[in-house]
């Protein structure tokens, strides 16, 4: 692209002695005809518009409007016209942001005549000046411009890709949670529907329908239990107390099962552990029933308790099939919606009670161990601090 035989400009600059100097420079230069001047961005603008020149040679710091602006404008309402700036050494800053809106040179004032005339030429051909003195500074925001975008960028993949995960992770936390309650549900309404059409005389069959109804319900109840905390595990509130482990275990057993000699408890009277009652009542009544789903004829089922070392070990152990593949207790939140992989027993199940039983136990300060029988079947043992 070569530059017009007649290169007409504008020059904008609100010291009167400089706009003066450069018109006096440009009146000697024949291919260069000056068609208008002004002495703010505000007044540069509507100059332009009457003149259409090819060039615009813009000073920054002005009143009214700045430089800046008046060069963000222009790039917008007359692309054909290059605007050069014309400012001091001082204002590097400027000069980066003037080109970052559309300016295509940067001539220092008090440049050479041949330098200044030669770069308004070369501007109007189509190309672009920047002296040395923004040229470093210049590229050191492109880079910085650049490294931000990469940022973002990557930042919104990793995003969108945590977001995916989670998505599938919650799906799969419905499926569950549809799975989990299936069992319950089925045996509370099964128990019902056969209590409505039971005979009146058939007391003995009222009674254990009715205890199968009980069991159902409560089995339900701690389902919607660990649901709620699988959901908000985040604003979990605990009240840490000593806690009578020998007091605790037989109220589980008569509420965990009708026949309450499939339970064994070998709990030693006053062992006291740190936890929250309720929730560590939850804990071990998870990890029962989990035993209870496992082992033939839901029998067979000891909880047994110790202290050691400051701690106390209470142990959940059944003669089922035992864990697949023994949980990790994975603590990353992605794994929130991933339930353990368990064998499954004699109901299934998908493991939300052993996440939040986990959860729960760490919360409290303790941890859970779990692991395959020599014999068969699976014990899992919570630690906890025991108390003085």
């Amino acid at each position: 692209m070569t530059a017009p035989s007649n290169i007409k400009i504008v020059v904008v600059d609100d010291q009167t002695p400089i706009r003066t100097a450069v018109l006096d420079l440009l009146d000697d230069v024949k291919e260069i005809e000056v068609v208008g001047e002004a002495t703010n961005g505000q007044q540069a603008l509507e100059v332009v518009a009457d003149t259409a020149p090819d060039v615009v040679l813009m000073d920054l710091r002005m009143p009214l409007m700045n430089g800046v602006e008046a060069t963000r404008r222009l790039s917008q309402s007359s692309p054909g016209v290059a605007v050069i700036v014309h400012t001091a050494h001082d204002d590097g800053a400027l000069v980066i942001e003037a080109l970052v809106a559309g300016a295509r040179g940067y001539l220092l004032k008090g440049s050479d005549p041949d330098s200044f005339v030669q770069v308004i030429t070369n501007v109007a051909a189509g190309l672009t000046h920047i002296a040395d003195e923004v040229t470093r500074p210049l590229v050191d925001r492109l880079v910085e411009a650049l490294n931000s975008e990469r940022r973002t960028r990557f930042a919104a993949e990793e995003a969108a890709r945590r977001l995916e995960v989670v998505n599938a992770r919650q799906r799969e936390f419905a499926l569950m949670s549809s799975h989990e309650l299936r069992t319950p549900l089925t045996l509370l309404l099964a128990s019902l529907e056969a209590l409505a059409e039971l005979p009146a005389d058939h007391e003995d069959t009222r009674l254990v329908l009715h205890r199968t109804a009980m069991e159902g319900a409560r089995r339900l109840h701690s389902l919607v239990e660990n649901l709620e905390i699988a959901a908000d595990i985040d604003s979990l509130e605990l009240n840490l107390e000593p806690v009578d482990i020998s007091v605790l275990s037989p109220q589980l057993v008569a509420d965990l099962t009708l026949a309450p000699a499939a339970i064994q408890t070998r709990v030693p009277g006053g062992l006291s552990a740190i936890g929250d009652r309720r929730r560590l009542r939850q804990v071990i009544n998870n990890l029962v029933s989990n035993a209870l789903n496992a082992s033939p004829k839901r029998a067979g089922v000891v909880i047994a308790a110790r202290a050691e070392a400051g701690q106390v070990i209470i142990d959940v152990s059944d003669h089922g099939t035992g864990f697949e593949k023994l949980p990790d207790f994975d603590p990353d939140i992605v794994t929130r919606f991933v339930p353990f992989s368990l064998r499954p027993g004699a109901t299934g199940g998908l493991g939300l009670g052993l996440w939040v039983s986990d959860e729960l136990i760490m919360a409290m300060g303790g941890h859970i161990v779990a692991r395959n029988n020599p014999d068969g079947g699976a014990t899992v043992s919570l630690y906890l601090q025991q108390a003085a």
